[in-house]
């Protein structure tokens, strides 16, 4: 990333996640005469995420102020050794505006890599440092070169808890193909601390919850579902979902809801069975079939 671009004083007007206290907003002030940022980079093997703190006490105080400083603390090195920068060194700024709620970045052209584990790392650490500020939900990228444009959102990138983000894993959520009706998967990814395998759990049900990003799948998810809980053991995965869950208004509407659970949860390599629940009681028959039984993919006729 070009280091050239101009440099605009800032004073920084959002969130130190990491210590004090929170205001009842997640995307809150500071207060005194300091202010920080905090910035996402990666490990040194670029395959983990990790946060710093920068600091900045003079400048201008507008939202796109906040941004611009946010991405030269990005493209800059980080303090800690064992850490990189984010941003990759094709990425070659020309501006950066805000329009509506969306933080549009535009570059000069589009990086070499376009795909894969690092590419999502990178997009991860600029998306959710620039969605820390008051009025900002989304980043666009604008490609002078080509004119291509990509926008992503916090929600692309699932996290049960930006406290825990220090590791990343790929996994495939499962949604009917808009084509064809049946189930498909598309690949998702989720950060979080290694070795916490109910956090893993609640990440994908909550991914499943938000939808599919690719505009061929759809979910059959009943709108307003909640997820209220979710238990492992011995093989068994235990979804307890709220009572809009019951009101998929066909039985292949509600075959394609349980199994894309089913599936999802079944990717990882310990659970055999899900059984489901209804605000934390059993319900029994939902049209054809019977929740007061675990289910596995062999449940289903497709895939």
């Amino acid at each position: 990333m070009s280091k050239n671009f101009p440099r605009k004083k800032v004073l920084c007007y959002c969130v130190l996640a990491l210590i004090l206290m929170c205001t009842a907003c997640d995307r809150s002030e500071n207060s005194g005469d300091n202010f920080y940022v905090k910035i996402y980079c990666t490990g040194e093997n670029s395959s983990t995420i990790e946060t710093e703190v920068r600091e900045y006490s003079e400048g201008g105080s507008t939202t796109e102020d906040y941004l611009m400083f946010t991405l030269e603390q990005l493209s800059a090195v980080p303090k800690d050794d064992g850490f990189k920068s984010a941003i990759p060194d094709d990425y070659d700024l020309l501006t950066v505006e805000l329009v509506n709620d969306v933080a549009v970045i535009t570059f000069e052209a589009e990086p070499q890599q376009k795909a894969g584990i690092r590419k999502k790392i990178a997009d991860a650490c600029i998306v959710l440092s620039m969605t820390q500020f008051q009025g900002v939900n989304s980043v666009q990228y604008q490609f002078e070169q080509t004119g291509n444009s990509l926008t992503l959102s916090p929600s692309d990138f699932v996290i049960d808890s930006p406290a825990l983000v220090s590791s990343l894993h790929s996994f495939r959520l499962y949604f009917k193909n808009k084509v064809t009706g049946e189930l498909s998967s598309e690949n998702r990814v989720v950060y979080l601390r290694e070795n916490e395998s109910p956090i893993w759990y609640s990440a994908l049900m909550e991914a499943l919850l938000i939808g599919p990003t690719s505009g061929d799948f759809q979910s059959e998810i009943p709108v307003g579902t909640k997820l209220l809980s979710v238990a492992y053991e011995n093989g068994v995965c235990t979804v307890n979902l709220s009572q809009e869950f019951l009101t998929c208004e066909s039985v292949s509407a509600a075959e394609s809801a349980l199994s894309s659970i089913v599936y999802t949860l079944t990717e990882m390599k310990n659970i055999k069975l899900v059984r489901f629940l209804i605000d934390g009681t059993e319900h029994g028959n939902y049209f054809s079939f019977d929740l007061m039984q675990p289910i596995s993919r062999e449940n289903f006729s497709k895939t």
